[in-house]
């Protein structure tokens, strides 16, 4: 395959992946959920999740949790501005697919696009890992920006289900300010 046609198909991926995530004007917030900006990134929060006060590690400058009976069952915690004027969103991913293997039960599920490319300005994956007690718990990651200005990672993590990954994800745009 020549370089010019890698280059195209690349391009029609990279398109589809975003029109997927999400694309001007038809981006969904599911009714009753809670529209949020976080600087350039707007995401949708389900109903019911509490906004985390002080986030605790490295990664993550906001959150929201899903509590149940005192306990923590989901969250979705969002990086905004990963390492200032440095990657672009698919090497953040490719980052964070590296270092997570360390969860127990931890597999990866579905990436997009596959291999991540990591000059790519949108990149996903979902995975499944096990909790404390065992249960298998789902996760996806989200990574976008515009070229290298502002890129922003999204995490959903707990007991969730596929279509409130879905619902996450199509929330998802990204407004250069």
């Amino acid at each position: 395959m020549s370089k010019s046609v890698r280059a195209a198909a690349a391009v029609l991926i990279g398109a589809l992946t975003l029109g997927a995530c999400s694309s001007q004007g038809a981006r969904t917030v599911p009714e009753g959920w809670q529209d949020e900006r976080v600087g350039a990134l707007r995401l949708a929060v389900p109903p019911g999740w509490e906004r985390v006060e002080d986030v605790q590690g490295d990664y993550w400058t906001d959150a929201w949790q899903l509590v149940e009976g005192g306990d923590v069952v989901a969250q979705l915690a969002v990086e905004y501005d990963v390492l200032s004027n440095g990657p672009k969103a698919g090497l953040v991913i490719e980052h964070l697919l590296m270092t997570m293997p360390q969860m127990p039960g931890y597999e990866v599920v579905e990436r997009s696009p596959d291999p991540i490319d990591v000059d790519a300005d949108l990149a996903h994956a979902r995975y499944v890992y096990d909790g404390a007690d065992g249960t298998q718990l789902r996760g996806a990651l989200w990574a976008i920006g515009e070229g290298r200005e502002q890129p922003a990672a999204v995490q959903l993590t707990g007991a969730v289900d596929d279509e409130l990954i879905d619902q996450v994800g199509e929330s998802l745009t990204f407004e250069p300010q």
